[in-house]
């Protein structure tokens, strides 16, 4: 790697890191002067859960790289687990996403998957 290709990388770094702080930044600003049980807030709220949804979809429909080769059953039980601890837990999102992963993981582990 040259001098030029390190620069290039790093200029590229610095510019995500610069855009994903004042995204941040502005939505500290907005999020200031919203009532946390406004129409609005919610909304984002919904947009958030969208979000998650729809790329958990894709990564089971349309799953690229390492994940394709993993059985649908593999996927969908970790997703059941997931689920299940969201609703049981009252509807946090922080905590069906870790279960689910943590169950991935745990059957990628289980079938000799995670090794090197």
């Amino acid at each position: 790697m040259n001098a030029s290709e390190v620069t290039s990388i790093w200029f590229v770094v610095a510019a995500s890191v610069a855009a994903t702080y004042f995204w941040r930044g502005l939505g500290m600003i907005i999020a200031r002067r919203l009532h946390p049980d406004s129409a609005l807030s919610r909304w984002f709220a919904c947009v958030a859960y969208a979000v998650l949804a729809g790329f958990i979809a894709r990564m089971l429909t349309l799953p690229e790289g390492s994940l394709g080769e993993v059985a649908l059953w593999d996927k969908l039980v970790p997703l059941a687990c997931g689920f299940a601890v969201f609703y049981l837990w009252g509807r946090k999102m922080e905590a069906g996403t870790a279960t689910a992963f943590v169950v991935f993981v745990s059957i990628a582990l289980w079938r000799g998957h995670g090794g090197t």
